[in-house]
């Protein structure tokens, strides 16, 4: 048993790279419904902003992957003048996330600036690295401004690296912050399933059935779970 206490302990030592607590998750999903594309798209804009506008919401943002969360979305990399070391070294996990992502989560931006309103489909396309794989890939270097491609085929330094964010714990808290890629949802494909994210100035418990209320709100059709 003291053992097992000890073990309990050590993980809760571990730095998570986020702030659990006052936050709010709730999963949005749009299968079943007429939504794609920008309609999609548009409907994701709207509920971050009526979350947002809620009393004692300080910030609200929407990702594919929350921290600790089970999803995964690995993808193919490139790197100008950067050679991988095997097949598995060029392949990093992408979270697609919306504005205000890492002060809804409180993650900390170590360097550069985070994924704002502005990171919209006509505006230069950005991407926010993970610490680790700043290291990993840029050992010794400041990798704002650096280029890089994500997705298969890609090549030609199409995505400008403006941020370094803290390492983030996914899986669990045994497995090690993974190296991440943080790319604006307004500069992708819109996904089906979504999870929102608000954070509370107080009790989070007293703002979880307006959070699920403003799906609602906003398309009765749409599915919300796990808030």
């Amino acid at each position: 048993a003291m053992l097992l206490l000890a073990t309990l302990n050590n993980l809760r030592a571990q730095p998570l790279g986020f702030i659990a607590d006052g936050v709010i998750t709730m999963r949005v999903d749009a299968d079943g419904t007429a939504f794609e594309g920008e309609r999609l798209a548009a409907v994701h804009a709207q509920i971050r902003q009526r979350l947002q506008a809620l009393p004692g919401v300080d910030h609200a943002s929407l990702a594919t992957n929350p921290p600790l969360g089970t999803n995964e979305d690995g993808k193919p990399i490139a790197i100008p003048g950067v050679a991988f070391a095997s097949p598995d070294d060029g392949v990093l996990q992408v979270n697609t996330i919306g504005p205000d992502f890492f002060e809804t989560f409180g993650v900390p931006i170590l360097r550069g600036r985070g994924i704002t309103a502005g990171d919209t489909a006509s505006a230069p396309q950005v991407v926010v690295v993970s610490e680790s794989m700043a290291r990993h890939y840029f050992p010794g270097v400041d990798p704002i401004g650096r280029r890089m491609d994500v997705g298969r085929g890609r090549t030609g330094g199409q995505i400008e690296i403006v941020g370094v964010a803290a390492d983030v714990r996914y899986k669990d808290l045994r497995t090690a912050a993974p190296r991440m890629l943080y790319i604006p949802a307004q500069q992708r494909e819109p996904e089906r399933a979504m999870v929102f994210a608000v954070r509370t100035a107080g009790d989070p418990a007293l703002q979880a059935h307006a959070v699920s209320g403003v799906v609602q709100a906003v398309n009765a059709s749409l599915l919300t779970t796990d808030v």
